[in-house]
């Protein structure tokens, strides 16, 4: 019986003496920790990498679409017209956005409610699902409610779709010797492959536009809008100030910098919310008119006092933003 007795405590001491401390335990925990702790930064680069790369694609696709509409109509799409559509309604047809653009009457203003036209297509889910977003924008919303939100108004849209792409401006929305767009991208302004004269490669079509790095992240001019804006509340069409109709009354109701912008404020600005910018961090995505696509870094040459007469004075950043400045660009 003892013997017995003791050989069982024999092999229960033995089995004991096989499991992990408690001190072992917590470094085994510590370094797992620690391995988590470095590989983390390397997952979320790669998550990053991925999303980033999903936008480099979607603005390809802008510059595709935009190139196919310029093949059909001779012209590239102007940034908004008089009734308030923007260029991304123009180029659905190019973008698989066909069936919700015939849908659509462009003779009537783009808040037009009666019937169910113009506003409540735009505000479906169909046309909201069209707008191209960069997944790399957290939280940003799929609509902005806007314009005369009431049923007694028949003019009103009530879910405006938003995307992460801007058309280009301009260099400045106020550019001397006159005001005038030199951007792709102005109200009611027909611009064509000729008047490029800086070449496509050295000018920029579209670019990134998160509102994070704009002052008010819901305003309708800091969000980017893809099928356009209404003029105001109770306003249906917008009209061309006669003193500013080279640039397509920028500062007339409907602002127009929710759907251009320019280029009066570095890349990632946060001193307005009329710039390009993005949830990248460093720079922000651009597509050239060639079609090409390119990361702008947000340190690129920029000047903050180019509102002269003098095109010289233009930074890099603002030369590649003007379509016709005669300037070179060289390395940027």
């Amino acid at each position: 019986m003892q013997r017995k007795s003791l050989a069982n405590c024999v092999v229960r001491t033995s089995r004991l003496a096989t499991g992990f401390t408690l001190v072992e335990l917590l470094v085994v925990v510590a370094i797992i920790g620690t391995l988590v702790g470095l590989l983390l930064p390397a997952v979320q680069a790669a998550i990053e990498a991925g999303r980033r790369g999903t936008c480099s694609n979607q603005l390809k696709q802008i510059g595709l679409a935009v190139q196919n509409f310029n093949d059909a109509k001779g012209r590239l799409p102007v940034g908004q017209d008089l009734k308030g559509f923007a260029w991304g309604t123009y180029v659905l047809p190019f973008m698989e956005g066909q069936s919700v653009y015939d849908k659509l009457d462009l003779t009537q203003p783009i808040g037009y409610y009666q019937d169910g036209s113009n506003a409540a297509i735009i505000s479906g889910s169909g046309a909201i699902s069209l707008a191209p977003r960069c997944p790399s924008a957290q939280g940003y919303p799929t609509y902005v409610a806007a314009f005369g939100n009431t049923t007694s108004n028949p003019y009103r849209l009530v879910k405006n779709p938003t995307s992460s792409y801007q058309g280009n401006l301009g260099p400045w929305k106020w550019y001397a010797p006159s005001a005038g767009c030199y951007g792709l991208m102005g109200r009611d302004l027909t611009i064509r492959v000729k008047d490029i004269t800086d070449g496509l490669s050295k000018t920029v079509l579209a670019g990134e536009s998160n509102p994070e790095t704009g002052k008010a992240m819901i305003s309708s001019a800091a969000m980017g809008l893809w099928f356009g804006q209404c003029k105001s509340e109770t306003g249906v069409v917008i009209s061309v100030n006669a003193a500013n109709s080279g640039f397509g009354g920028y500062d007339d109701n409907g602002d127009i910098s929710g759907l251009a912008k320019d280029g009066q404020y570095a890349i990632n600005s946060s001193l307005k919310d009329n710039v390009f910018g993005s949830a990248h961090g460093l720079g922000a995505m651009f597509v050239f008119a060639d079609g090409a696509v390119r990361f702008l870094e947000e340190t690129i040459n920029h000047s903050s006092t180019a509102k002269t007469t003098n095109f010289s004075s233009l930074g890099v950043y603002q030369r590649l933003l003007h379509r016709s400045d005669g300037l070179t660009v060289t390395d940027y």
